[in-house]
């Protein structure tokens, strides 16, 4: 990923002295700012952690083993159907990522999931609009030359 992309403005000239302190503080200023311009993307985000973790909560748990062997006893006793949920929330947020540029200027979308599923209607995967891909390759059209 290119910092430049990101919109991020480094503190320093090529060539300046920087202080080892500051330059640990500039590197963890262009990690916190790459967190808040990444897009959503990463699909324990997106709810798998956070389920995992509250069925381990339930857990008495003593050691760092117990833990372990809670969550792996979790993860395999954890539901296909929800499973689906969250990669259905990350294939909507790439189609939404094509639709803004590549960027993060978007609300994650909610498709009443649940709803579907009950009905019957929940799509094992989206597909991308064409409007949508032929969108997304103009824009790496234009990227590209402006690259070069």
């Amino acid at each position: 990923m290119d910092l430049p992309d990101l919109n991020y403005t480094p503190p320093a000239e090529d060539g300046d002295e920087i202080d080892e302190g500051v330059r640990d503080e500039m590197d963890e200023d262009i990690g916190d700012e790459i967190v808040q311009h990444s897009p959503d993307l990463n699909g324990l985000d997106l709810g798998f952690f956070n389920s995992l973790q509250s069925l381990t909560d339930c857990l008495s748990l003593r050691t760092l083993q117990d833990l372990i062997k809670g969550v792996l006893d979790e993860f395999e006793n954890y539901e296909v159907y929800k499973l689906n949920r969250v990669f259905l929330s990350l294939q909507a947020c790439m189609v939404e990522i094509l639709n803004h540029a590549g960027g993060n200027g978007y609300k994650i979308p909610h498709a009443n999931k649940e709803r579907l599923e009950n009905l019957g209607m929940l799509p094992p995967r989206l597909t991308c609009p064409p409007e949508v891909y032929a969108n997304a390759l103009h824009n790496l059209g234009i990227m590209e030359r402006v690259a070069c």
